[in-house]
């Protein structure tokens, strides 16, 4: 909208009839897959129920077979009581079947009111679906893997704006440019299949959305896409999400105060919370967010590092303690 941007949209003209990206870009990579199924909704699915063929049917069919673990990315963490019952049933049959979730931190998020409310539900997911959570930090160490050219943004950004309040003392740039948030919609199971695709795994996805995606049988891709998924959930990339510190006397109560207070559509006003997000001390092996010993090796970083403004915070508190009611329309 500004002219001083046009800069960025010259190459998306110069490449806008380019048919093979990868062939301009060296970072892109070609894959021969074994086997490949679209599947995709069709409004059929709004004449009472899923569709035979539709995108839920094939996800569902693919996770009762999994064996080992699933590694998925998404932007939120809200799912329908049919998919936290679908993920409690495969750990029930493999215990040591593992969740592992890349997902927005609110620093992170685009969309605060949807965040409040996987927020709101983040001990269910953690403790009785057993998902372990890594949350994006917003200037992901690995930054410049993600962003194409992004060397060249920061280097406009400090231009634009001058050095001062941008570039720290010792010439970081670590936190100029964009603000990075999550959109993928992605998973592998068993290092086996790949999914991507348009869903979110919530009750929009589920019974109002169209979705589609794209199923990949091949170990080749299920391997390069879940090493790009846990490399999102490296320290460097993302905050631990684990179980909190205990507090004298207050979590004596607290989780049953806290399960009471979830559970209402209102006045979610409780302050303590099951789960909190971790960083890695520095210097220390990064461990499993169950393991015994995780607290000697991080430190406690609050319920919302990082987030921008005030306001962000007000309104992420305000819908988790009055917007329960809204979940099944996330």
């Amino acid at each position: 909208s500004e002219p001083e941007d046009y800069w960025m949209f010259r190459e998306v003209d110069r490449l806008a009839n380019e048919m093979a990206l990868s062939a301009v870009r060296d970072s892109l990579r070609i894959y021969e897959a074994d086997a490949v199924q679209f599947v995709y909704d069709t409004p059929r699915k709004f004449r009472g129920g899923s569709s035979r063929t539709g995108f839920d049917t094939w996800f569902k069919g693919i996770l009762e077979g999994g064996r080992d673990r699933l590694v998925y990315q998404t932007p939120y963490l809200i799912y329908n009581r049919e998919t936290r019952w679908q993920f409690r049933g495969v750990r029930r049959k493999h215990p040591k079947f593992r969740i592992v979730a890349s997902s927005n931190s609110l620093a992170a998020a685009d969309h605060s009111h949807v965040y409040a409310l996987s927020f709101k539900h983040r001990k269910e997911l953690y403790k009785k679906t057993g998902i372990d959570i890594y949350e994006a930090k917003p200037f992901p160490a690995d930054q410049h893997a993600y962003i194409y050219g992004l060397d060249k943004i920061i280097e406009r950004v400090v231009e634009a704006a001058g050095s001062e309040g941008v570039v720290g003392d010792e010439g970081d740039t670590s936190r100029v440019g964009p603000r990075l948030c999550i959109h993928a919609k992605s998973f592998v199971l068993d290092g086996r299949v790949a999914l991507v695709g348009s869903h979110n795994f919530d009750p929009r996805s589920s019974k109002l959305n169209t979705e589609c995606g794209l199923f990949i049988d091949d170990e080749e891709v299920a391997s390069v896409l879940e090493a790009l998924i846990l490399n999102a959930c490296e320290p460097r990339n993302a905050w631990t999400v684990s179980k909190g510190p205990k507090t004298p006397i207050i979590s004596h109560f607290s989780g049953f105060i806290g399960a009471i207070s979830t559970a209402l559509p209102f006045l979610d006003i409780w302050p303590f919370r099951y789960t909190t997000n971790y960083e890695l001390k520095e210097g220390c092996t990064p461990l499993s967010p169950r393991a015994p010993n995780f607290r000697e090796n991080y430190i406690n970083v609050g319920y919302f590092p990082e987030v921008p403004s005030t306001g962000t915070l007000i309104s992420t508190q305000l819908m988790k303690a009055f917007g329960g009611w809204a979940r099944p329309l996330m």
